[in-house]
């Protein structure tokens, strides 16, 4: 079955990528300051790099999908998403400690500083416009581009703003990929495949996923929705995402888990410090 070889090889690619990556340097020497105030190797968002592309070789070289109707598209989307992990890595690198938001950037670039989130939010913008036409160009009205584009956009910022916690931006995009691998999603399996190995590195503090980890999932994710073609599905999911982004502006997602004792228990689930 074409979904469970997705799974299967995908997530034998970050295994291979985490563990190729523990016999470098490159951990000890790419380290920030966890919520703990710990130093923490930030190495995720370069493990899902070479995980999709150790993916992708192995999808092919394998031959795994003979005999079996596959569009190359599913590939293609892991492919888009890469512009994102990039543009975090900038971040990463970089940028100031602490979030500012979307008002803080455009504040910033109004006094005359031009800030490693703006770039970001900047080119995410861009990129996102150009993925959405290029996901569905037979149907590429400005409706459609333009939900498309919040979606990317959207589930892209958001998954950056859930990346404050050990596990929990991995945790909480696990479970929005549950509903489109219930209905054979194909992209959907890729990414989960994917991003549920870093699942245990990351809550025990191994490794964070930084923005470049974050920007990739959530621009990732967006793109599997985007996948299935249904325009009410990438509205729904859109003004979702909106939504949040707008409450992420007056609200804390921490406090807001913190003060609830379901979504603190979700949050504090599997992690190693509670």
């Amino acid at each position: 079955m074409v979904q469970i070889s997705a799974l299967l090889i995908s997530l034998f690619a970050t295994f291979v990528a985490f563990n190729i990556m523990r016999l470098t340097e490159i951990p000890e020497r790419i380290k920030t300051a966890n919520y703990r105030d710990v130093e923490v190797s930030i190495t995720g968002g370069i493990i899902l790099f070479f995980a999709s592309g150790i993916f992708l070789i192995l999808f092919y070289g394998l031959n795994v999908l003979d005999n079996v109707k596959f569009s190359a598209d599913n590939l293609t989307y892991v492919l888009l998403a890469f512009p994102f992990l990039m543009t975090g890595l900038l971040d990463d690198f970089f940028g100031g400690k602490g979030s500012q938001g979307f008002l803080g950037h455009f504040r910033a670039v109004k006094n005359g500083r031009i800030t490693t989130g703006f770039i970001k939010f900047f080119f995410g913008v861009v990129f996102s416009i150009v993925i959405s036409f290029f996901i569905n160009p037979s149907d590429a009205s400005l409706l459609n581009v333009f939900f498309g584009a919040l979606l990317i956009a959207g589930s892209s910022n958001i998954a950056n703003l859930l990346d404050l916690s050990p596990g929990r931006c991995l945790k909480v995009y696990l479970l929005f990929a549950l509903p489109l691998i219930a209905i054979g999603t194909i992209p959907a399996f890729i990414f989960f495949g994917l991003i549920a190995f870093l699942i245990i590195p990351d809550l025990s503090e191994q490794l964070m996923i930084g923005d470049s980890g974050a920007n990739f999932v959530g621009a990732f994710f967006g793109i599997v929705i985007l996948s299935r073609h249904s325009t009410i599905l990438t509205i729904i999911a859109a003004v979702f995402f909106l939504v949040l982004n707008v409450l992420s502006e007056r609200v804390s997602f921490t406090k807001m888990f913190a003060g609830n004792p379901v979504l603190n228990a979700f949050d504090k689930f599997g992690r190693k410090y509670k």
